[in-house]
Parts: C-alpha cells; structure tokens; sequence
C-alpha cells in the first residue's frame, strides 16, 4: 500500500489533510539545492511541530555529519531543532551498506497555511541548504518556464542542413542570466568550452548579486559550451556558439533542486531547459534537445553485442564494414527531420573511424563491458584483430573522410584520431587536426618549440597555424607565471622496470602510501580532498609518507598549480614508466593506492578506494 501511495505522491505532488490541524506532504518539490545528499520524503505540519523526514543518499561505510545550526526559515522567521530521530546533529552519520539512510527532524510548528520554506544547516559556503521547499499544488512537474525568459527564446525547431562547422578565430561573448529567486545558487557553476580544434577549456564565469554574468574567450573554430554543477557535473546549459560571437544564454535556476531528487522516479531534467539561449546555432541545439536518447545507431559498435572483439582482422573489417551501411540505411528510411538524420549520420561515422583508429581501445572497452569483468587483468594481445594500411584505406571509401561537419563531434571526433590523408583522403584537414592535436598535448605538457609551430605553417589552412601560435604564446605565458620552486622530484635514473623500487627505496622502515592520480580524475581529486585532513589527524605523524605519482596526461599547469597543497611526495612519469607500474600492480584504474610495510612488501590495494578502510588498514601497518 505504500508503494501505491507514494507513486501518487510522485505523478501529482500529492497534499495529503490527513486530520484536522495539520497539513502532510510527501516528496515536495525542492526548487533550489546546494546538495545531492539529501532529500525530502515527508513534511508533516501540525499545530505543535514541523515533522521533516529526510532521505541520505552517500557512498556506502562512509560517513555525512548534519550541523548544530540547522533550522527551517519561511516568511522572514526563523523555526528551531526541537530534537531529532536516527541521527545526532554534529555526530558522524555512516552510510550503510544501501548507501541510503533515513532520518527525522522536529522543528517548531511552521504555520499550517505556509507555501515554502527553506532548510538550513549553517550560513557558510559549504552548509547543507534546500531552498523553496514547496507545500501546495504549485510543486508539479514538469516545472513551468522561469520567469524572465525573453519571449521566443524557445522556439519551435525549423528543419533544414547541417550547420558547417567555421574554421575562423574570433573573439565570442556569452552574457550568463541565471533565471529564479535565488541567484546565490549559481555560485557553484563552471563553464566548459569544448573546441573542436583546440581542445577543451575553462574561462571565469562570476556572478553578481542579480544573477548575471559574462564570459569572453577567444575562439577557435566550432566550439560548444557546456554549464555545470561542478561538484555534481548537473547540466544548466548545452549548445553551441560561432567564433567571434555574442550571445545570451538563460538558465533554468530551479534545476539545482534536480540534485535532491536523483533517487526519486522522475523524468528528470526536461532537456530543452539546457538550450535556453538566443545564439545563431539555436535552432541546430533544439534539433538536438528533441532528439531521441534511444535511437543509436552505433550502439551496436559501442555494447559489444556482436563480440566483434572475438574477431580476425579480416572479419573484424567485414562485420564493421556490414553495420555500417545497415545502420546508414536505418537512418535514411527513419521518420526523422532531415536534420537530425544528418546528424545522426554524422555520428555513426564518426564512430565508424573511431572503431578503426583506436580499434585495440574500442575492442577493449566493448569486451569489459560485455563481460563486466573490470576487474579482470587486460592484455590487448587478446584482441584478435589488428588492422592494416589497407584496412584504414579501406574504410576511407565508405564515406567522406574529410567533411569537416565531423568536427561537429566537438575535441574528441574521429578526423583527428589519425592522418587520414596518409590513407588517401584528399585535402589537409585530418592532417591539420592531427598535427594540431600533437602540438596541443606538448602545448599542455609545456614542451612546445617554435619548431613545432613552424611545422604546421605549410598545411594549406592557415587557421591552423593561428591556433598553434595562439597555444605557443599562452603556454608560454603560463611559464612566466609558473613559481619555479614548485616542481615535481626528479625521477631516478634507472631502468624502467626498477623504477617503482628506486622512488620508495629511500623509505624503507617507514609506511609508505602511494596513490596514482591525475588532474583530470574527478574521484581522484575527490578523494585526495577527503584524505588530505588526515595527515594532520589520524594518519599524523612522521612514520607515514605519502607518494603521489600522476603521469603526461595531466595538464602541466594545473598539475603544478594543485601539488602545492597536496601534503606529500610528487612525481609525473612519461607513458611508459607509468605503463611498467600499471602492469606491476595491475592498476584497474584511478585513483588506486599501494601500501608499502617498514620492510619494503609492496602491495596494490584498491580495496582502500573504500574509506572506511582507508585509516585502518594504514594504522595496522605502523
């Protein structure tokens, strides 16, 4: 009977009279949120108190701590804790097993007629606050538009081409309005431009009191913008601008509140809240917004249904070859606007060159994925199929290999997996990128030369060779700025096979920590920022050394920016050093630790990704 109760609850909002002198809500919408832990399951009003059960979603054996300071506000007062069942204000929580936990909170009676109120724990950046919990029939979703939007900004999708992709430079603007009553939650968003051409960067995105802010970066070639929740990479705004232009993107501020709901069987987020802007490439991200999640046509490729890597080089071709032209043929006969069969086409070649390029990667990933055996010791000799020259020609006859509407796969599109015009393919554009891609990567490692740059001067575009000097110039700006006592230790000269010994031999008789991270790892640095109050708590004391190893994939400017607060030892190894520990320890990802005992035993231990363990095991070492 409860099941059917709260699935009312869920469709309609549901208020419940459940007696005289009282008002009960289950699920209430939460507009505004600063937390993913924490949801609402019921809101109880009686003449006497204001009953909140609470939902506690965290990983499982650890812990969240409500405060002492937590209160309800509605209408401009203030409404105290009484007292509290299942859980103690200030006393760790831990998570069990389910990662879910429930508890209840007694505070003074709001009044019976109130609307919304707001739940706080603290004044401080970082205290648990749900904003415009909403007590009437107003709380269904799907949620109206947010005030303030301009008329037409949401307008109806108009068919017609492709937009091709403008290898220009120019220097774009985007005026930020994030929409609602509480601008004060918008002080946790970034902004992710993501060029087809240059990579993927972050620009500075402040807002003011009213909610409003700009954001201007140089840009190179089609790019498109990404909004979001950084600490639960929750989506505000998706779309795509042209160089060299100014737009005004709008969001939806009531989608913070989505983070409290993740457990709940909603539909979630109505994707065209995410498009909400006035730009030249709006009508193009509403065909997107519409398009139908479950209509893949290269699933096939990417869930290893056909075992393609259990296959010879020959079948290997043949099999990939076949689903190919049957899923461009699905495409083609599909009751789909023309657009969005464009762009579904698009994304199946890019696939398709994806699936040749870095057919050993793929391969892997779909045999994982299949078995779900992640855990398993990976060797890529497994893989039967190992393509040819041929074979790359091969797949250059299927479609063109230099549309350069590929590019509309934002960084990570196929055209810059490999030269293509190697293999064949006419003009210099998989060349450029190729180069361009190369040059970005020495860009971020902060080995660039001039010579480099140079060396993509005689490609035909010369768009390119403004990219590359734009990348020489600002690495060389961050050097500039670099503090040059900050570096990490000089890796030993020694074998590669012996070079895991030669760090941790000069602390032998001592614990000894590793943990294998990168800049990029969102749960590394996760982790990092969790175990860092440690070294000056339980784990204190000059018996434990910690040894960060991070490897070339790491931005060098970010990677020296953060190890300054990283308590600890730091080395970046090339690919091949950091491959010989890989194997050593059979590291099935990141963040992974191994434990080092006084007498030198080395041992890989993800097991400690659970840290709940992470102290204990440490302490039994000492």
């Amino acid at each position: 009977m409860r099941r059917f109760s709260l699935a009312c609850a869920l469709a309609a909002g549901l208020v419940v009279n459940a007696y005289a002198g009282s008002r009960i809500v289950e699920y209430p919408f939460i507009s505004y949120s600063n937390t993913g832990i924490l949801d609402i399951e019921r809101v109880e009003l009686t003449d006497t108190a204001t009953i909140v059960r609470f939902d506690a979603r965290y990983s499982p054996k650890h812990w969240i701590m409500l405060g002492n300071d937590v209160v309800l506000r509605a209408d401009g007062k203030t409404y105290a804790l009484r007292s509290a069942r299942d859980v103690t204000p200030g006393e760790k929580l831990w998570m069990p097993e389910s990662g879910q936990a429930t508890f209840t909170l007694i505070f003074e009676p709001l009044p019976l007629s109130t609307e919304k109120f707001d739940f706080s724990e603290g004044d401080s950046e970082n205290d648990w606050t749900l904003a415009d919990i909403l007590l009437s029939n107003d709380a269904l979703s799907p949620r109206p538009l947010p005030a303030g939007l301009p008329e037409n900004t949401l307008k109806d999708f108009v068919d017609g081409p492709l937009p091709l992709p403008s290898l220009t430079v120019g220097e774009s603007t985007v005026n930020v309005h994030f929409l609602g009553d509480r601008p004060e939650f918008a002080s946790k968003l970034s902004i992710i431009i993501d060029e087809a051409i240059s990579g993927q960067k972050g620009a500075e995105m402040i807002f003011d009191n009213e909610g409003n802010a700009v954001v201007k970066f140089t840009q190179y070639g089609p790019a498109s913008i990404q909004i979001i929740d950084r600490e639960y990479y929750m989506p505000y705004a998706d779309f795509h601008i042209m160089p060299g232009e100014t737009l005004d993107c709008y969001l939806d501020g009531t989608i913070s509140g989505f983070k409290t709901k993740l457990g709940r069987n909603t539909a979630g987020i109505p994707r065209d809240r995410f498009v909400m802007h006035n730009g030249k490439l709006s009508n193009f991200d509403r065909m997107i917004s519409q398009m139908d999640l479950d209509k893949d046509y290269s699933a096939w490729l990417e869930n290893g249904e056909k075992k393609m890597y259990r296959l010879d080089r020959e079948s290997y071709m043949k099999e990939l070859k076949s689903g190919y032209f049957a899923s461009l043929d699905s495409i083609k006969n599909a009751n789909l606007p023309e657009m969005e069969k464009e762009i579904q086409k698009i994304a199946l070649q890019d696939m398709i060159l994806e699936a040749v390029a870095h057919h050993k990667d793929l391969m892997k990933y779909q045999y994982l994925s299949t078995t779900g055996r992640w855990d398993e010791e990976f060797s890529y000799d497994s893989i039967p199929a190992t393509l040819t020259d041929e074979d790359f020609k091969d797949v250059t006859t299927w479609f063109d290999v230099s549309d350069p509407r590929l590019l509309l796969h934002g960084s990570n599109n196929g055209l810059a997996m490999t030269d293509w015009n190697v293999y064949g393919v006419k003009g210099d554009l998989s060349k450029s990128l190729y180069k361009l891609s190369e040059i970005r990567k020495k860009a971020n490692n902060a080995v660039l030369t001039k010579g480099d740059v140079d060396e993509i001067r005689s490609l035909s575009n010369p768009f390119f060779a403004q990219v590359a000097d734009s990348l020489y110039a600002e690495m060389n700006r961050k050097i500039a700025q670099l503090d040059s006592s900050v570096k990490p230790e000089t890796i030993p000269d020694v074998p590669v096979e012996q070079l895991f010994d030669a760090i941790v031999a000069p602390y032998k008789g001592k614990v000894v920590v590793v943990d294998l991270w990168n800049t990029w790892c969102g749960p590394c640095r996760r982790a990092i920022k969790q175990i860092e109050p440690l070294k000056d708590a339980e784990l204190a004391g000059e018996d434990i050394v910690w040894i960060y190893i991070a490897d070339e994939s790491s931005d060098h400017f970010q990677y020296l920016e953060m190890i300054p607060n990283i308590k600890g030892i730091h080395y970046k190894l090339n690919r091949e050093q950091i491959s010989e520990i890989s194997d050593r320890f059979k590291v099935d990802g990141i963040p992974y630790y191994i434990l080092i005992d006084r007498d030198g035993n080395a041992k890989g231990r993800p097991d400690i990704r659970d840290h709940s363990k992470y102290v204990k095991e440490i302490k039994a070492l000492l």
